[in-house]
């Protein structure tokens, strides 16, 4: 929960949806109200931009930083040597993507018509885009 408080700091978390609905045992959630009445008539597609850094991965459980042994390494070795022990790491049973799907479930089932989301990330990891991309493999989500 600590991951998708952080995730919705800049944003008014009310209006998306309660952090609390994230766990099992709560009642069904409503429509969110992201619009007011005037404007949900406009067809103009609006898009909310989420960017994420490291805390992202972090919250996952993706502890890892760059050895200090490879910092004297060129710029490309470093990039070589960091996706590939990123890419294992992912794998590591220390990771928990529980955060991340609820935020993508509930953005799925309260996102209004009209508005889309987009997904900006600087991490080397593909924690965020593996849950997008089953969630459009198994069709809970639809490209707008």
């Amino acid at each position: 929960m600590e991951l998708l408080a952080a995730l919705l700091s800049s944003v008014n978390a009310a209006q998306i949806f309660s952090l609390s609905s994230c766990r099992a045992d709560n009642d069904p959630l409503e429509p969110a109200t992201l619009l007011s009445e005037d404007t949900k008539a406009d067809t103009m597609i609006r898009d909310v931009e989420w960017f994420f850094g490291r805390g992202l991965s972090m919250g996952c459980g993706l502890n890892w930083t760059v050895p200090a042994e490879w910092r004297d390494f060129s710029r490309e070795h470093q990039a070589q040597l960091i996706r590939q022990a990123i890419r294992r790491e992912m794998e590591g049973p220390q990771i928990d993507t529980g955060d991340l799907e609820c935020l993508l479930d509930a953005l799925a089932a309260r996102t209004l018509p009209g508005w889309r989301h987009r997904f900006h990330t600087t991490n080397w990891d593909h924690l965020l885009q593996t849950e997008i991309s089953a969630r459009f493999a198994a069709g809970t989500l639809k490209p707008r």
